[in-house]
């Protein structure tokens, strides 16, 4: 499965999910485009899923749900103590 994590994202979120091919928004030189540009740049880029913090990408990801997955992670606050992404693992086999 190939994974766009947005720049709102903890990269460090790529390295629980060993099995896959997971890319950042920085990484690939999307960090910063507009959600529109970035949901066309993943799709024609053949990215599986998308996930973001961003809260307002409700609408364009239902627009988008025939061709791209996204989800929405509540990332902890910055600098919060124990702030993790390991919760998010159990989502992915």
């Amino acid at each position: 499965m190939r994974i766009l994590l947005d720049h709102s994202v903890p990269h460090p979120l790529r390295h629980f999910l060993p099995d896959h091919e997971v890319h950042t928004t920085h990484y690939r030189g999307w960090h910063l485009l507009q959600n529109g540009a970035l949901f066309r740049n993943a799709i024609q880029e053949g990215y599986d899923l998308l996930i973001t913090c961003d809260q307002s990408i409700r609408t364009l990801a239902m627009l988008a749900h025939d061709y791209l997955t996204v989800i929405r992670h509540q990332a902890a606050e910055q600098g919060e103590k124990g702030a993790t992404t390991a919760p998010m693992r159990s989502r992915f086999p």
